[in-house]
């Protein structure tokens, strides 16, 4: 018997740095082409599991926005920046947005990449930068609940 549980408190993700300079579409199909995806983050933990020793002014991470969902999602009170895993917003509201972020400048920044001390920032997808990639489970995992003893 399975049971399937949801949450970041178990280290899912293995996350990779890659040191290539490419616009946030290309990043993306490279990811999904070479590991799972772009890196997404539903906590602080997440990000400090990043153990950083690389240097990065800047890289894309998953996070995008959608222009098109915003007559949907602005309606709702819940945000139209969704993560290229799974399309959804944060499951856990994590957000590690710098000061500025996100700005929407010129109407032209609706992707995100993460600075070396971890806050996000809204930049043109079309800019080239480096990026972060994960492998593994994404949301959920399987556990055989057989195996565990309840008192």
């Amino acid at each position: 018997q399975n049971c399937c549980i949801s949450g970041s408190q178990f280290p899912l993700r293995q996350y990779h740095y890659v040191n290539i300079s490419l616009n946030w579409r290309d990043a993306q199909l490279y990811c999904r082409e070479n590991y799972t995806d772009l890196a997404t983050f539903d906590s602080l933990d997440d990000l400090n599991r990043l153990k950083a020793d690389f240097s990065y002014s800047w890289a894309w991470i998953g996070l995008h926005d959608d222009p098109a969902a915003w007559k949907t999602s602005m309606g709702n009170k819940s945000n139209s920046w969704r993560w290229s895993a799974t399309g959804q917003t944060s499951t856990t509201g994590y957000q590690s947005w710098s000061s500025i972020s996100p700005d929407y400048y010129q109407a032209k920044e609706t992707c995100v990449a993460v600075g070396g001390g971890g806050l996000w920032a809204d930049i043109d997808c079309n800019s080239l930068q480096r990026f972060l990639c994960f492998s593994g489970k994404n949301n959920f995992y399987f556990v055989d609940i057989s195996d565990i003893a309840f008192s």
